[in-house]
């Protein structure tokens, strides 16, 4: 499902390189929930958004689902990642004066499609947020604005979830909640690569990788 071959990105720092991946590559198959750890500043939020197709590698290549994404034009990778790719962030990046219902129905934009209000329905439901429809994010609790990211991340049904610290902020209830719809979707045959600091959420993985001196490693069970 996604194949990571020797990804190096450097960032300038006050005149000079500072390099934070340097020529790393790794195979995630497709139904994995894969946990890539490491220090602060490592260079975990870095791969994710390459991974995504957000932030172009200096060098190397990515593959999703089968598409070469930095081969692609810039296009046609935003189409991909529609298409394929949820994302789940610490954040959350809700609309500020969109509702709830109004956020999640607001994934189908990116597809240029008309929503689905069944599918909206459907989510508010299970993720237990169908009495805050009409809320605002500001209106919301922490775990309910998560539970709402998490909804609008699921709705154009992708084959890959991409999740940044999305425990970071939860208390233990949200986060098992937040962590069982990881289970839920890889059982489903979705794949889900998660950046995480927090040890009992990487434990949840079934492959944990952890980014050292710029390097994917493996961790050995």
């Amino acid at each position: 499902m996604i194949e990571v071959c020797d990804i190096a990105k450097a960032y300038r720092v006050r005149g000079e390189s500072l390099a934070v991946l340097r020529g790393t590559s790794a195979t995630i198959e497709a139904g994995a929930f894969a946990a890539i750890c490491g220090a602060s500043g490592c260079g975990k939020s870095t791969l994710l958004l390459i991974l995504g197709g957000l932030l172009q590698p200096d060098c190397g290549e990515v593959t999703v689902a089968g598409e070469a994404l930095y081969a692609l034009s810039p296009e046609r990778r935003a189409l991909t990642r529609a298409q394929v790719m949820g994302y789940v962030f610490q954040r959350f990046h809700l609309i500020p004066y969109l509702t709830v219902e109004e956020n999640i129905r607001a994934a189908a934009i990116a597809l240029s499609r008309s929503d689905d209000p069944a599918r909206v329905e459907e989510l508010m439901q299970h993720f237990q947020i169908e009495n805050r429809r009409h809320h605002l994010p500001g209106e919301l609790s922490v775990g309910e604005q998560q539970r709402t990211a998490l909804a609008r991340s699921l709705y154009n049904r992708p084959k890959v979830l991409l999740a940044d610290e999305p425990t970071g902020n939860l208390d233990p209830e949200n986060e098992e909640i937040v962590l069982k719809a990881f289970d839920e979707f890889t059982e489903a045959g979705g794949t889900v690569v998660m950046v995480t600091h927090h040890p009992d959420a990487a434990q949840r993985a079934d492959k944990r990788w952890w980014i050292r001196d710029g390097m994917l490693v493996e961790e050995q069970n």
